[in-house]
């Protein structure tokens, strides 16, 4: 008893101290247990989200996915999501999650999980497409010849300006 004891202690400090959220759901998608991660992740309180369902949270855009990735979940084909959760606030901020389902002998009746917090990465993301995006319209548009050659000096990258210049489209250089 004592070592059952130590080990759901261990396991429960675990659980509750971890920077991540914890989930389960039931066959239904009604969250059944949140860890307290919930509060700094999302500013709710477990209790406010227990017995809710997990769609309810889920930002509108990522709803029939989502429920198509629980349902494959549910039968078996565990798979990683990412999507956007509403905060208490009604912001919203991109998480990654992972689900196995729980058994109860050949049964499956419900999911566990993980829900990681990946907005730093998504707007990292963003501002790197966005750059990325500024480039490639200075590059086309630029009317002097821009380019680029690999070591052997092949043209591997010439903006529109080339046409103009020589005759000859891209994709001819």
């Amino acid at each position: 008893e004592e070592a059952l004891t130590a080990s759901e202690e261990k396991y429960r400090d675990l659980v509750e101290n971890s920077n991540e959220i914890i989930y389960t759901l039931d066959e239904a998608g009604t969250i059944t247990y949140i860890s307290p991660a919930v509060r700094q992740l999302g500013g709710h309180e477990p209790e406010e989200v227990v017995g809710k369902a997990a769609w309810d949270f889920v930002h509108p855009d990522a709803f029939n996915e989502l429920i198509a990735s629980f349902q494959r979940t549910i039968a078996g084909n565990a798979e990683p999501s990412e999507y956007r959760l509403r905060k208490k606030d009604g912001d919203y901020f991109w998480v990654q999650t992972s689900s196995k389902p729980i058994y109860d002998g050949d049964k499956i009746v419900g999911l566990r999980g993980l829900i990681v917090d990946i907005n730093q990465r998504k707007r990292a993301e963003e501002a790197l497409s966005e750059s990325e995006d500024r480039y490639r319209e200075l590059f086309e548009n630029a009317s002097d010849l821009v380019y680029a050659h690999d070591l052997e000096g092949r043209y591997i990258s010439v903006n529109r300006a080339v046409e103009q210049i020589t005759g000859y489209t891209p994709e001819e250089v």
